[in-house]
């Protein structure tokens, strides 16, 4: 029966594809595009969502849809910016975290990063113990609680100041990549990451 449902759930989401349907919703003061049948949050109704559905078929705890209870992490960004500006990389739903790491990436001659802040989560501070540009056009950013503390909640991991360096009209992607979160006993937590764009 549950082999079924899922069947028809992928058939659905096949059908989503044809005629994607979006809509803009407010978030923190920005305007964010939510999409129907995006289930792995990447903003975009493609393959990725069919290939994710049908392992998650085969494997739920291993391919989980982002609609399920999984932490999410998410760039932050105005849609446009002026000047300075910052940016959050929010997270929801996260359980007994002690810290992680996430590398930040952005066009330099458009964008670039002046400072990166302590986050928080649900009124703790989460600290940011180090970051550094691992190239022009990438930061690394590390955070951890003291000790072996953890926080459960949400909020963001981490603030980071940025400047417009690049002429009006150009847009910068800012892309999270080598996203890592570690609980109290030191386990991962699996996690899905999501990037932005942000436009000068």
């Amino acid at each position: 029966m549950k082999a079924v449902y899922m069947i028809y759930c992928a058939l659905i989401a096949i059908a989503v594809f044809s005629a994607p349907v979006s809509a803009m919703a407010v978030h923190d003061g920005y305007m964010k595009e939510a999409i129907c049948g995006d289930l792995n949050g990447d903003s975009a109704v493609d393959m990725g969502d069919v290939i994710l559905l049908l392992n998650h078929v085969g494997d739920p705890e291993k391919y989980p849809l982002v609609c399920e209870d999984v932490t999410r992490l998410r760039v932050n960004a105005p849609m446009v910016a002026t000047d300075a500006f910052n940016v959050t990389i929010d997270i929801e739903n996260v359980t007994d975290m002690n810290g992680g790491q996430f590398d930040l990436s952005f066009n330099s001659s458009v964008v670039n990063v002046t400072d990166v802040y302590d986050g928080e989560i649900d009124g703790t501070t989460v600290p940011i113990v180090d970051w550094r540009f691992i190239d022009a056009d990438t930061i690394r950013v590390l955070f951890k609680l003291p000790g072996a503390d953890g926080v459960s909640g949400t909020g963001y991991v981490a603030r980071i100041g940025f400047e417009t360096t690049g002429s009006q009209g150009e847009t910068s992607a800012l892309e999270i990549s080598n996203g890592l979160l570690s609980d109290t006993e030191a386990n991962e937590i699996p996690a899905r990451w999501t990037g932005a764009e942000v436009t000068v």
